[in-house]
């Protein structure tokens, strides 16, 4: 679930996704995440049972989300879980939504 201050609206809003992005959150033993303020530079959040970091994320800025949980894959391992936004967040579309986990086809090609 994300919870999030529209900047639409202004309202407060929760969204609800089906992906067990939720369950591996947990399993690295956290039960929630807050993320506040701005970046000044593209980023992302690395979470393990061990540690959370913020990586750079200038490689896959821009790349459709497909493209960025290949590429985390290829980072991080096989087991790796995403929750992430697409070139409509980073435009700060005010639509635009997190996406986890989307089924990779099998014969995906590796990014380069």
């Amino acid at each position: 679930m994300a919870c999030t201050k529209s900047p639409l609206t202004g309202a407060f809003a929760r969204s609800v996704c089906g992906a067990d992005f939720g369950a591996w959150l947990k399993f690295a033993s956290y039960d929630f995440i807050i993320v506040e303020g701005k970046a000044e530079k593209p980023v992302y959040l690395y979470i393990t049972k061990d540690n959370c970091e913020i990586k750079g994320a200038r490689e896959i800025w821009g790349k459709d989300i497909d493209v960025t949980q290949q590429w985390l894959i290829q980072q991080h391992g096989k087991n790796t879980r995403t929750a992430c936004i697409g070139p409509a967040g980073e435009k700060l579309v005010k639509y635009a939504h997190i996406a986890s986990n989307r089924e990779l086809p099998a014969d995906a090609a590796p990014v380069r």
